[in-house]
């Protein structure tokens, strides 16, 4: 019997059945499959959405214990799109600053956002961070900042040169990790320090270069 014959055949047998009858043998036989159609093809849909129309992510900062101002975000994530000509429809920028930890009341707090951290910046998500002293040296260790001098390319590294931190890793080396926000007089509250650190994850060899370049305005 063909499938079209099959069809039929199913066709009549529902059109001989009164309403109860038609609920129940709908239960019976065709719910379930009816369900698993309808999860693969949201499932699809979802898969799809977030595939081809979710936007890149081009520059995500994260700020720990440093107020910045509504200026200098609007710089980092506005200015980054429209200084690079990134389409806003494809692509986003954004800046997490609401990390302040402080006191032994929220180490917890503090050790379990940096282990959060940490998967972010191995996973790519995160491409550079703003934090003060206190974070700059509990961070230091983690393997999660880039050497400054290696990423930025040696015209860009002589604009900073003068504002780069030394820092030392788990095994005691040391490397440059950060650029000292303040001796660039680019965050007016320097009572903790606040230091641009570039992340060992970054969208592209170009991305230290232009971040850098668009703080310092060059």
């Amino acid at each position: 019997m063909s499938l079209k014959e099959k069809i039929e055949v199913e066709l009549n047998k529902v059109k001989q059945m009164n309403r109860p009858q038609k609920i129940s043998y709908f239960k019976t036989y065709y719910m379930v499959p009816c369900i698993v159609i309808i999860v693969v093809i949201a499932l699809a849909i979802w898969f799809i959405a977030d595939t081809v129309f979710q936007k890149k992510n081009v520059s995500f900062g994260v700020v720990y214990n440093v107020n910045i101002s509504d200026e200098t975000e609007t710089l980092l994530t506005d200015g980054y799109m429209e200084r690079y000509g990134y389409d806003s429809k494809k692509c986003m920028t954004a800046i997490s600053r609401d990390n302040l930890f402080d006191g032994t009341a929220q180490q917890m707090d503090a050790y379990s956002s940096q282990m959060a951290l940490f998967a972010q910046i191995a996973a790519g998500e995160v491409h550079y961070l703003i934090v003060d002293k206190s974070m700059l040296d509990v961070m230091q260790t983690g393997g999660i900042f880039a050497s400054v001098d290696e990423v930025l390319s040696d015209e860009m590294y002589k604009n900073v040169q003068d504002s780069v931190v030394i820092l030392s890793d788990e095994d005691g080396k040391e490397y440059v990790g950060a650029i000292d926000l303040c001796k660039l007089k680019i965050v007016p509250d320097c009572d903790n320090g606040a230091y641009l650190c570039i992340s060992v994850s970054t969208p592209d060899e170009q991305y230290p270069d232009r971040l850098v370049g668009l703080l310092l305005g060059k």
